[in-house]
């Protein structure tokens, strides 16, 4: 799997991938956490392939462009 590369884990410094999938996992988010100090964790929404917005932790809607970077 591409998520469990251990070099990434090994390098120095680390390599941790900053995306994930939501438990129970819906097949169509993607979670994203930015590193310490640098923002929060922003759930991304997909719908048919294309990215439809972004929620922060709370919830909450998140203006994102069009390749999820927040404005």
């Amino acid at each position: 799997m591409s998520g469990m590369i251990p070099w990434g884990r090994a390098a120095t410094p680390r390599h941790n991938n900053c995306a994930k999938r939501p438990r129970p996992d819906d097949f169509k988010t993607l979670i994203l956490t930015r590193p310490a100090g640098q923002g929060d964790e922003l759930r991304y929404l997909y719908q048919g392939g294309k990215l439809m917005g972004a929620r922060n932790k709370a919830g909450q809607p998140v203006a994102v462009d069009e390749f999820g970077i927040e404005i």
